[in-house]
């Protein structure tokens, strides 16, 4: 079947679906097709599912027609905004400027391992004002400027980013504000950072990898501390005129297994004057009308833990 877009007629469309005026919103492709983006041409994924290969959309599009995202048939240079990079997928702004490279999109499986993964992609060379390394990328987003907009590091990859907090190490990666500055770090255990409540230490024991656009310690633009996600410590508050309040880690079921449990850290976002504390409440209390306990509170693993030598929770 064929079905026309924008970009040229598309062969062999399956799969599909449209939008409410009959427009193609996304599909499948089984034959060979070249679409002419502002990244350079591109060739959707056409070929048959294997043990590596994602069953996906081959293409899709936004509702005015232009392109929202194509999944490629084999990893291909593409044009950005920091040069040329290999891609098995992207996606782009309404305006056609690309939005996130994917550098390997392999389906990871009992089958097909990260490490096996890790052959399809390569290390890239990266210089900022705040850190210069070589990394292989699980993804990288962009601005419609063509600023980055957040990094996120392949799984085993590990880097040293100085921040206004200082120096601190991540495994997930970092975001950017469009000047460039410093927007937020996931760092890859508790770290300690000095706060107008007191010394606590920023860390998500629940961070994933797939994307690094928002994380749990967080910048102001001009380098002051914006907010930060605590699951270390409690925190007791004595206001001048009220009673006491206290907050601490939360630990619900697991959306993945109700038998076990995970901890939802604090979250705590910093004002000139204030400061708001969020758990099982949330409250914002001036700093000037009150005092502030912290208190450490160990992380505790799930008892399905089977991999100590790599976990990094209980150290």
């Amino acid at each position: 079947m064929e079905a026309k877009t924008k970009f040229g007629i598309l062969d062999g469309v399956e799969r599909a679906n449209y939008y409410p005026d009959g427009s193609l919103k996304d599909c499948i492709l089984n034959k060979e097709n070249i679409v002419f983006a502002q990244c350079g041409p591109l060739i959707p994924q056409y070929g048959e599912e294997n043990i590596r290969r994602k069953y996906t959309k081959s293409i899709s599009f936004y509702p005015d027609g232009n392109l929202k995202s194509v999944s490629l048939e084999s990893q291909t240079e593409i044009s950005t905004p920091i040069g040329e990079m290999p891609a098995e997928l992207v996606t782009f702004y309404n305006t056609g400027e690309v939005k996130r490279v994917f550098p390997t999109n392999g389906k990871i499986s009992g089958c097909w391992s990260e490490e096996d993964e890790r052959n399809f992609n390569i290390s890239l060379n990266f210089s900022f004002d705040f850190a210069a390394f070589t990394a292989m990328l699980n993804g990288i987003c962009f601005y419609r400027s063509g600023a980055i907009k957040s990094l996120t590091l392949f799984p085993g990859e590990k880097i040293e980013i100085i921040t206004p907090a200082g120096k601190i190490s991540t495994k997930k990666g970092f975001s950017l504000y469009e000047s460039g500055n410093l927007k937020s770090v996931e760092p890859d255990s508790p770290v300690k950072i000095n706060t107008p409540i007191g010394a606590l230490e920023a860390y998500d024991p629940n961070a994933v990898g797939i994307c690094a656009d928002s994380n749990s310690l967080c910048f102001n633009e001009d380098g002051s501390l914006a907010s930060m996600l605590c699951a270390t410590n409690s925190i007791a508050v004595y206001p001048q005129k009220e009673k006491p309040a206290f907050f601490t880690p939360l630990k619900v079921p697991s959306p993945l297994n109700p038998e076990e449990e995970i901890l939802i850290p604090i979250k705590i976002d910093f004002m000139p004057e204030s400061v708001a504390i969020s758990s099982d409440k949330a409250k914002t209390f001036k700093l000037n009308e009150c005092t502030f306990s912290i208190v450490k509170t160990p992380l505790a693993c799930s008892s399905s833990c089977a991999d100590c030598s790599s976990c990094s929770i209980c150290k």
